[in-house]
């Protein structure tokens, strides 16, 4: 009974938090990029936390009908949105002749002093970020692999501000291509480990120590 529990044991001890990337290299007219990478880590069985960290000299904006980050899931689910960087809000959906259809945003939302990471419309008052966020699924689970590409190919889309391949300044969509579901294409897959689950793990362990210390007393 004792080396069963003690395998069980161990074996908690290498769950892991899922936790996957995927880059932001396309664009229509600027060239393969990358222009960024965004992070998706599992927080719990209903939260999927997202950040999106551009690369040196591209900043968030929010131009014309664009958001400044969308995204779509499985099903689309009622979602809720917590944890938002300054500066930055729950956005509606919206649709680009190039990028297609998302259902989820995020934008620029300054209100009153824009905090120093915060966007707003046009190249000059770009966010530099990274921009973080917990998406929440209302009801049921929520997992990393329920972010999918929609029609058009592309998984997420930026909206920035930065160089241009062919000189000057870009400002426009960026995307990914692909989905996480089953380590799709672009999607680096990874596990980090869980510092809550090992603590409880190691205070099992010296428990179970003890007990079997006493019961061959």
């Amino acid at each position: 009974m004792f080396r069963s529990a003690l395998a069980i044991l161990a074996f908690s001890a290498f769950s892991a938090v899922a936790s996957a990337s995927i880059i932001l290299n396309i664009s229509d007219g600027n060239g393969t990029g990358p222009f960024g990478t965004i992070t998706l880590t599992q927080v719990d069985n209903n939260t999927v936390n997202v950040q999106v960290a551009l690369t040196a000299g591209y900043v968030f904006v929010d131009t014309g009908s664009h958001q400044t980050f969308g995204f779509n899931l499985l099903g689309s689910p009622a979602v809720t949105f917590s944890s938002i960087t300054a500066g930055y809000g729950v956005g509606s959906s919206f649709s680009n002749g190039f990028a297609g259809n998302f259902a989820y945003a995020i934008k620029c939302d300054p209100t009153g002093t824009k905090p120093p990471d915060a966007c707003a419309n046009g190249g000059s008052n770009g966010g530099p970020g990274p921009l973080s966020f917990n998406v929440d699924k209302t009801v049921g689970n929520l997992s990393i692999t329920d972010f999918v590409a929609n029609a058009a190919g592309y998984t997420f889309a930026a909206d920035v501000f930065g160089p241009s391949s062919a000189g000057g300044n870009f400002t426009g969509l960026v995307e990914s291509q692909g989905s996480c579901a089953n380590g799709g294409v672009g999607c680096n897959n990874t596990t980090v480990p869980e510092p809550i689950t090992s603590g409880l793990v190691g205070t099992g362990l010296i428990s179970l120590f003890f007990l079997r210390r006493r019961v061959r007393g």
